[in-house]
């Protein structure tokens, strides 16, 4: 069986590597799961700032969605799961996970 898929626009959660944890900022345009529009590879996770060392300072940094299923594409882009990975090079000088962390849906997965 897949990951759970995830959705955007504050449905389901994403773990930012800086000790909090954030929701999708954008998502795609076309397809719904349980009411909500999904992630896909490319997207971002919302702005986010959390107070400690640097790079968690930057006010609004945001990374996008690496690792997605190369089986379910929407508009030519994988959909993003429960577990997927996000670029955080620019943002946290690459040492830190940054991952879809929750999923609110409990019913619709992709390989």
């Amino acid at each position: 069986m897949g990951k759970l898929i995830a959705r955007g626009k504050g449905a389901d959660d994403v773990y930012t590597g800086c000790g909090e944890t954030t929701t999708f900022g954008t998502n795609s345009r076309k397809v719904y799961v349980a009411g909500t529009l999904v992630h896909i590879d490319g997207d971002k996770n919302s702005p986010h700032m959390v107070d400690g060392t640097d790079p968690c300072t930057i006010p609004g940094h945001q990374s996008s969605v690496i690792a997605s299923t190369e089986s379910v594409l929407i508009g030519g882009k994988g959909v993003a799961r429960l577990g997927d990975l996000y670029d955080n090079s620019k943002t946290h000088g690459g040492d830190a996970i940054v991952k879809i962390s929750k999923v609110n849906q409990t019913s619709v997965y992709a390989g």
